[in-house]
């Protein structure tokens, strides 16, 4: 009995620490195709996948302004190291035309803010989301049911990272311009899970 016991004991400590998963186990990665936004940048690619069952109003209204262009030759307009790095501003003394878009109320469910989460900002007042938006370096619990989570970066964090080390002024704006060159939304084969 007492061997039986170590015996399931030890496959319980190989499988937590190694990351074995059972086959059906939810934390088994699955290969799934879907839409996926390319943020091709003039540090590199991001791309990430969206959330349409948690956040489908925020993800589609994303898709719809990628796919008139709004996104593309914005820039980088805030980081936070270690935080985060919010994308698709204007640049100062630029105007483009607004898009017609609807604005939204935060899509608040069970989704958390998470390293690679992908973020809609806010605009005035402060329960609309915003057409810009961010992309989390780290768990921000705070952010939780404040903005809506749409995506999350399935390749590119290392891009992501690498914006994230750009010199800034006081109101953590890049001393040189990180552009967004283009948005294009493609359907991809990724993998979720753990």
């Amino acid at each position: 009995m007492v061997k039986r016991r170590s015996a399931v004991a030890l496959l319980v400590f190989v499988w937590v620490v190694c990351g074995a998963a059972f086959p059906g186990s939810p934390g088994k990665k699955q290969k799934v195709s879907g839409e996926v936004a390319v943020v091709d940048t003039n540090m590199g690619r991001i791309t990430f996948r969206f959330f349409e069952k948690e956040s489908p109003r925020t993800a589609k209204r994303f898709k719809d302004l990628a796919r008139a262009g709004y996104f593309d030759e914005t820039v980088v307009s805030r980081i936070m190291p270690g935080l985060l790095v919010q994308l698709g501003a204007l640049e100062e003394g630029v105007t483009k035309p607004r898009p017609a878009v609807e604005t939204l109320q935060v899509e608040a469910g069970p989704l958390k803010h998470g390293r690679g989460t992908v973020s809609s900002i806010r605009e005035m007042p402060a329960a609309e989301g915003g057409i810009g938006f961010f992309i989390a370096l780290q768990a921000i619990n705070y952010y939780d049911g404040r903005y809506t989570i749409f995506g999350e970066v399935i390749s590119g964090m290392e891009v992501v990272n690498a914006i994230s080390n750009v010199p800034r002024n006081m109101k953590a704006a890049p001393l040189f311009a990180v552009r967004i060159r283009k948005v294009s939304i493609e359907t991809q084969d990724y993998f979720v899970g753990r």
